[in-house]
């Protein structure tokens, strides 16, 4: 119901100096919150973007970072109140729900020491890496850095017996929507190795996205956390196959399109594939005029520069996913498709 969104943002524009409609879901205006710029008055960072069938609010220049009702509620109560008032009349809720006692609240304690990627400085490595990745802002708020991964991960459950060689490392935390389940730590550096993900419950699957995904909507299942970042409605597999990690979630299938890394060389993917075919789901096969390996490569390839341009980025993310939807397919024609795509 994004479109209720679009509504109250529509209504609330007269009061966001410099306010533009990009297109239907991307807008951008001064930031109300830092002011943006006091001697530039033309100049907006701050941006409404559509991701998983929401609003979120971000700035480029404070780093504010929120869902648009959170921004609603801040700026125009008297408006929020018949935002809340509406949404739950189309959603043919009680507008006063009580919260269950019995469902925890969502633990991030485990990363409060840490610095969000958002909060570093432009020259810091970590931050610089993010940036040289065009990974948009709007999760910079949502990544860690940690300087020694192993030490810190042995201060939430003992992992590792031996702590030489330490290094620091990106934290991408792997949530549900009531609970951290765990996080992965990527490399920062060359030489190491590139991946490592640790668990808290051992009841989840190694899924990233889980506190975001509809799975009454399409959604798409990819083999990277970062790749996930540029789509709509997506999670990703932080290790193992995609189909039988998906499969441990026990939830439908039904809306799901997975779609595999672009390496038709790669005897590993190709099987697995195959497998997912053979299952029923559906799947995307790259067309040959696509060359980068996954979708972080192919953001990188139609975005230049060493800043990470919100706007540019998700309109190429738009197009990944229309290129996603033309080449999606299953059963019989998957299967020649994918003889097709795989080069022997």
């Amino acid at each position: 119901m994004f479109w209720i969104d679009q509504k109250y943002i529509s209504l609330l524009s007269n009061q966001l100096r410099n306010f533009k409609k990009k297109d239907s879901n991307l807008y951008n205006f001064s930031c109300p919150i830092c002011n943006d710029s006091d001697k530039i008055k033309t100049r907006a960072r701050g941006y409404l973007i559509q991701k998983t069938g929401k609003f979120f609010y971000f700035c480029h220049n404070c780093s504010a970072s929120m869902l648009f009702s959170n921004f609603l509620k801040q700026f125009n109560s008297s408006l929020y109140d018949d935002y809340i008032k509406e949404k739950y009349v189309q959603s043919d809720k009680p507008i006063h729900v009580e919260s269950n006692p019995d469902i925890p609240k969502i633990k991030k304690s485990i990363f409060n020491g840490l610095r969000k990627v958002s909060q570093l400085p432009s020259n810091h490595y970590c931050k610089q890496f993010i940036v040289s990745r065009q990974i948009p802002t709007i999760y910079h708020s949502s990544l860690y850095f940690v300087p020694k991964f192993k030490e810190w991960t042995n201060s939430i459950q003992h992992t590792f017996d031996d702590l030489e060689f330490d290094e620091p490392r990106l934290i991408i935390p792997l949530l549900d929507t009531n609970k951290v389940i765990g996080f992965q730590g990527r490399a920062l550096k060359p030489g190491a190795l590139r991946y490592i993900t640790i668990m808290i419950s051992d009841d989840y699957p190694k899924v990233f996205g889980l506190d975001k995904i509809d799975f009454n909507e399409k959604y798409f299942v990819l083999e990277g956390p970062f790749d996930s970042m540029f789509l709509d409605n997506s999670i990703a597999t932080c290790g193992g196959k995609l189909t039988s990690e998906i499969e441990k979630l026990g939830k439908s299938t039904e809306n799901a399109v997975f779609v595999y890394d672009n390496e038709p060389r790669n005897k590993q993917i190709v099987n697995n594939m195959f497998i997912c075919i053979e299952k029923g789901y559906k799947i995307c096969i790259w067309p040959d005029t696509i060359q980068e390996k996954d979708i972080n490569d192919m953001i990188l390839n139609k975005v230049s520069g060493n800043y990470c341009m919100t706007e540019r980025v998700l309109k190429v993310g738009r197009y990944i996913e229309n290129l996603i939807d033309e080449n999606t397919v299953s059963g019989l024609e998957a299967e020649l498709k994918l003889y097709h795509w795989r080069k022997c």
